[in-house]
């Protein structure tokens, strides 16, 4: 079985073996990690779980900075690339997780892309903000294709369309509490 080949491309596990392929780094055994078997890459863990995984000790896990000279900065992009588009189909999530006293992994809140018109030439996006209140998970804030801002609800008919059930609706404060205007439900 051919492991590596030189040549213009340096080839690893041409044949497609369930060889495994490590980096070794100062102070990191598992730098760089190439988990075969699975088709997945970790970067600081020798078991990945996801295509890419990567795992630091420190709060400063990634950075991608571009040098461009114009205005420019950097740029991620999300891809849904799917040959069968729907409206309403998830685009991306962004998604904020962490372990509970119960040492379970909890998703505390996501941002969500949704294309909810798909139509060639008339395509429509938005994007939600989703977080977790006494154990449960929902959408909190949708900012439209239009533009409307909806505070607890999926559906804003205005600008700034807020929706509360618990009897707080919305205060604007500007200095100390005398000069407050607070509407309620």
């Amino acid at each position: 079985v051919e492991r590596m080949e030189l040549g213009t491309t340096t080839v690893f596990n041409e044949d497609g073996a369930d060889v495994d392929f490590r980096i070794e780094g100062d102070t990191e055994a598992n730098l760089f990690y190439v988990d075969a078997g699975n088709d997945r890459i970790g970067i600081g863990t020798g078991s990945p779980s996801y295509k890419c995984h990567v795992v630091a000790s420190t709060f400063q896990v990634a950075r991608f900075e571009s040098t461009n000279s114009n205005s420019d900065g950097a740029y991620i992009e999300l891809v849904a690339n799917s040959s069968s588009p729907a409206d309403d189909d998830i685009l991306g999530i962004v998604s904020y997780k962490g372990n509970n006293d119960a040492s379970e992994l909890i998703t505390y809140a996501q941002i969500r892309a949704i294309a909810t018109d798909v139509t060639d030439g008339t395509e429509d996006g938005d994007i939600t903000f989703n977080t977790r209140s006494n154990g449960s998970f929902s959408e909190r804030v949708r900012i439209n294709s239009s533009g409307q801002v909806g505070i607890n609800t999926s559906s804003p008919n205005y600008r700034l369309d807020i929706r509360e059930t618990t009897g707080n609706g919305l205060r604007v404060k500007a200095g100390d509490d005398s000069s407050d205007i607070a509407l309620s439900v």
